[in-house]
């Protein structure tokens, strides 16, 4: 399929790995990838669910999308069944979709969401993980643009971050999760500030609608009987999706090890000093019952 030449030289890419918040700055020519044109409904995700896009828009599918994060440096979650981009030059921005099958994610804790404390474990989070990031990679998360919220009607959780890269440029990415009978979709949102209100509508009311779940994988479709117990709620799904969990209990796992090995050394420490006092004790009355 013949792309446009002039669709987008300069693109942002959002990588949820470890909570890695990655940009790739990507020349490529667009004729190498296998483009789906808009303007009709598109299946993707192995049968997942549908989306139907204008013709303004163009979808990437699942392999080409793994292909193009390989051919620019990126790293591939595992998790992609697809992206969508503008066709225009003038619009700057990228939506990738993954599907997480973690199971029945409960909504019914939806309003008692601690934003806050989420907020400080993603802080340090990635405070962590940019040890690992190298030279010019680092990331500082800047705090909530959107605190999370949760739509129960459509089971959809959205939120977005103001983050500054190690440039010193200040980016935003915006999050929406998707739930379905057996997971749920992520989408997320990179672009520029200057162009995030727009963009973002443009996410909300081009995209976002028009994707709809097959029927056995609808939300409404869960069945414990036959689904089992809920894996997760609302907080724990905000955790996991920012790669809060994993960095925090890491850090609690060395933190155990290493007080555990300080409570080694001091029962050890104990154990020979009342061995030493013995010694002295009966020596004393040794000494005593010579004199």
């Amino acid at each position: 399929m013949k792309v446009l030449k002039n669709i987008i030289l300069f693109f942002f890419f959002f990588c949820l790995i470890n909570t890695n918040l990655s940009i790739i700055h990507a020349d490529y020519d667009p004729d190498d990838y296998q483009w789906v044109e808009g303007g009709h409904k598109i299946e993707f995700g192995n049968k997942l669910a549908d989306i139907t896009l204008p013709s303004k828009f163009l979808f990437l599918p699942t392999d080409e999308l793994i292909r193009f994060q390989k051919e620019n440096g990126n790293i591939p979650s595992g998790y992609e069944v697809g992206s969508v981009h503008p066709v225009n030059l003038e619009e700057n921005w990228l939506v990738v979709f993954e599907y997480y099958p973690v199971g029945y994610v409960s909504d019914l804790d939806y309003l008692h969401i601690n934003d806050e404390s989420l907020l400080t474990d993603y802080i340090i989070g990635t405070t962590q993980s940019n040890k690992d990031r190298g030279v010019n990679k680092e990331v500082e998360i800047i705090g909530w643009k959107d605190k999370p919220s949760y739509n129960p009607k459509r089971h959809e959780l959205t939120y977005s971050l103001f983050f500054r890269d190690a440039f010193g440029k200040t980016q935003i990415n915006y999050f929406v999760r998707l739930l379905s009978r057996n997971g749920y979709m992520s989408a997320t949102l990179v672009t520029d500030v200057t162009r995030f209100d727009d963009d973002l509508q443009t996410m909300k009311e081009t995209i976002l609608p028009f994707i709809e779940w097959k029927e056995d994988e609808k939300y409404d479709a869960y069945n414990q009987s036959k689904d089992g117990k809920p894996k997760l709620n609302i907080a724990e799904l905000v955790k996991q999706s920012l790669g809060i969990e994993k960095t925090i209990n890491s850090d609690e796992k060395e933190n155990k090890h290493s007080n555990s090995n300080s409570i080694s050394r001091i029962i050890i420490l104990s154990v020979i000093i009342s061995i030493i006092l013995i010694i002295v004790i009966k020596y004393r009355v040794l000494l005593k019952r010579k004199n």
